[in-house]
């Protein structure tokens, strides 16, 4: 064990890192171009990953929910996505039986991350730098640039450092805005 966790640990050099794909190769395992979302093997539109498969474990089917009208979740996961605020940018979702017609993804701009209401706590021992909130917005109409506001002041970026004190965080994209209240606790 104490082995293993040394090599883990280990510096990648070149040389190392050109050893391990001999090492990788010489078991039979071969790069696949993946989906990063489906996990399946990238389509055309998807966004890739390269990932190692042994023979006969890579994924078969190619991914199909990524197309001409950017991506389409399949329903049980436009379902889990919208119940947890889960956010990909582009989603349209697919409308599951479990659903309403009217409670399909709706096409509204609004703020999805912070939600209105949350408190953010700082975490004993996390550098200040990795104490950010996403921002994150859907609904924003074509290919408008959605601009962000914290008290009024421009962010840049697409990440807010946590600040202790009560804030309203305002999104913009061409005419629509949304607007979400939220408190940073020391």
């Amino acid at each position: 064990m104490r082995r293993w966790a040394s090599f883990r640990r280990a510096p990648r050099s070149p040389k190392t890192r050109a050893w391990l794909g001999q090492a990788v190769e010489q078991l039979g395992a071969r790069p696949i171009a993946v989906c990063r979302l489906s996990g399946l093997r990238a389509g055309a539109t998807c966004p890739v990953s390269s990932e190692w498969f042994l023979p006969g474990h890579s994924p078969g089917d190619r991914c199909d929910w990524h197309g001409a009208n950017g991506l389409v979740l399949p329903a049980r996961y436009a379902d889990w996505a919208q119940q947890a605020r889960v956010v990909v940018a582009g989603v349209t979702g697919e409308r599951s039986a479990a659903r309403a017609p009217g409670d399909t993804a709706s096409a509204r701009f609004r703020i999805t991350s912070p939600a209105a209401g949350d408190v953010y706590r700082f975490v004993p021992g996390v550098e200040l730098r990795y104490a950010t909130i996403g921002l994150r917005a859907v609904g924003a109409p074509g290919a408008a640039r959605v601009r962000w506001f914290v008290d009024g002041r421009a962010v840049v970026g697409s990440r807010l450092p946590l600040v202790p004190g009560k804030h309203r965080v305002r999104a913009d994209a061409g005419k629509q805005s949304d607007e979400v209240a939220i408190e940073v606790v020391p």
